[in-house]
């Protein structure tokens, strides 16, 4: 019996090392490839040295109805503590924003409502997130993991996956103090081809279990985003192209993005993009 049970602890204490062992090589890959694309992006301490992120956005969505053309001037501090889109659609003129502590919009020059209010936190949540890619993975390096290789056009791409707990909105500007919510890993990767994408488009926005796959080309820039925000097992694709230095930072000028079903939901040509240390905070603030 005594036997038995060294066999047991021994065999245990064995099987384990391997386990360890292979985390500890997956956890390494993952840093290595964030470190790799941080650094071919232009490095994280450039980008918050560069302070605020002014672009300007021409976008064209493919809605029920037709084309329609939307025009965005974002002004964003790199360190989110701030955050200005003024939008144009369809002769309205729309501004949301983001103060430090609490989001804002106003319509034709008027307060906007609730719907409008949060409307804004949606929309600069997500674009302080994408603008950020790839320098606030680096926070999540604990909860990224290795998904294996893909392609983009026919050229090798390494995949990372994580699983978000939470939205944008509550990991990096809750409280703003404490930037990143926490987040769990998960397990497959299914994304085979430039825009794959499963099923209809889902409903609401910020429900838990946010799955992102980011894809990384051979030098380390991101040129693919699958991902499912919805809460509703749908996946949408974003793709990066035209990617050129600016300010010390790697920034694509063209971003297109999928539906769940494959077809193109919006393009987004981008075509002043530029730093400043000298933005007037006041921008931010509410009306």
């Amino acid at each position: 019996m005594k036997d038995k049970i060294l066999k047991l602890g021994i065999y245990v204490f064995v099987s384990l090392v391997p386990f360890s062992s292979v985390f500890a090589q997956s956890h390494d890959q993952v840093e290595s490839i964030i470190n790799k694309a941080i650094s071919q992006a232009g490095g994280g301490s450039t980008w918050h040295d560069n302070g605020a992120l002014i672009v300007h956005e021409f976008q064209k969505r493919y809605e029920e109805g037709g084309v329609v053309v939307v025009d965005l001037t974002h002004t964003m501090n790199t360190d989110g503590s701030g955050y200005r889109i003024e939008l144009s659609r369809q002769g309205r003129t729309l501004v949301y924003g983001w103060d430090g502590m609490d989001f804002w919009a106003t319509v034709d020059g008027k307060p906007g409502d609730d719907d409008e209010v949060r409307e804004a936190r949606r929309v600069i949540s997500d674009a302080y997130f994408r603008f950020s890619l790839p320098f606030v993975l680096e926070s999540d390096l604990d909860g990224l993991e290795y998904s294996g290789t893909d392609s983009y056009y026919g050229k090798k791409t390494e995949v990372l996956k994580i699983t978000y707990d939470q939205g944008p909105a509550d990991r990096y500007f809750s409280g703003h103090a404490d930037a990143h919510g926490d987040h769990s890993s998960g397990n497959d990767h299914n994304a085979n081809s430039e825009h794959q994408a499963e099923g209809e488009h889902g409903g609401g926005h910020g429900h838990g279990g946010e799955e992102y796959f980011f894809h990384f080309a051979e030098n380390g820039d991101l040129v693919k985003v699958y991902f499912s925000h919805h809460g509703d097992g749908t996946y949408e694709t974003l793709l990066y192209k035209n990617i050129k230095k600016v300010g010390g930072i790697n920034r694509e000028h063209i971003r297109t993005l999928f539906r769940p079903d494959g077809n193109i939901h919006y393009e987004s040509f981008f075509s002043k993009i530029e730093f400043s240390n000298s933005v007037d905070s006041r921008i931010y603030e509410k009306p």
